[in-house]
């Protein structure tokens, strides 16, 4: 009993990969760089699941990055459904998935053992701010 439940749970796990493996994996170094170290001056936001930074690649292309709350129940299932969830949506008003990071190169054996990592989705970066902004405190129309 023990053996199927632990490959079915393994199975589940691989197959949400799916979407990973199509998505550019950054290297933790370049967001890192890309954000300043993290740092508070470039916090744009913040939620239940993450904290989200303004940095801009090497390419000179600006991202928002969200760095994944270790306390947050699920952390490893939260990742994977929203790197799922927006990856798979290809829509004109939804922000585009760029892709993804973690902190260490083995992302496999980090999944089987839940060694202390840090999780980012890598997104485009929306100019004029947010959508709380917009729906709840700015009066202007954009154009």
């Amino acid at each position: 009993m023990w053996s199927i439940l632990s490959w079915c749970r393994w199975r589940s796990t691989r197959d949400s990969f799916g979407m990973a493996s199509r998505l550019k994996r950054f290297k933790y170094h370049d967001l890192s760089i890309a954000t300043d170290r993290f740092s508070d001056e470039k916090k744009i936001g913040a939620g239940g699941f993450g904290v989200v930074y303004s940095g801009s690649l090497k390419t000179d292309q600006p991202v928002a990055v969200k760095k994944i709350l270790k306390d947050s129940r699920g952390e490893f299932k939260d990742f994977l459904a929203e790197l799922d969830a927006i990856g798979r949506t290809g829509h004109g008003n939804v922000v585009r998935l760029e892709g993804w990071c973690c902190s260490i190169n083995n992302f496999m054996f980090w999944c089987l053992r839940r060694q202390n990592v840090k999780l980012f989705l890598v997104y485009e970066l929306v100019p004029n701010g947010n959508l709380h902004q917009h729906l709840h405190e700015r009066a202007e129309v954009l154009t």
